[in-house]
């Protein structure tokens, strides 16, 4: 039995989590969520684990803090790909991490 790949949604807005939950799931994907990154840093640190494939960080906002995030995958899980979905806040991350930037279709 193949284990199923697993996603991290780091959102607080239900439309964002409902819409890449479906775009997810629809591929198979183990669905993983957090309402912001205190949060998600504050579960896994204890346990000194990464337990995703990939993240979609909602930054339709903008003032995601992806220092914290990209410090603890660099630790953790540097093959890890990180989803920065946004309109108009790309972000440029260094060259250790999988990183894209994503219009928000949302």
């Amino acid at each position: 039995m193949n284990e199923k790949n697993i996603a991290l949604i780091i959102s607080e807005a239900k439309n964002f989590v409902e819409f890449y939950s479906k775009l997810l799931k629809d591929n198979d994907f183990k669905i993983l969520k957090a309402k912001n990154l205190n949060t998600w840093l504050h579960k896994t640190e204890a346990s000194r684990q990464v337990e995703f494939d990939i993240c979609f960080v909602d930054n339709r906002l903008g003032g995601f803090q992806f220092g914290a995030l990209l410090k603890h995958l660099k630790q953790y899980k540097p093959q890890a790909i990180v989803v920065n979905v946004s309109q108009n806040h790309h972000y440029e991350p260094p060259e250790y991490i999988q990183f894209f930037n994503l219009n928000s279709p949302t």
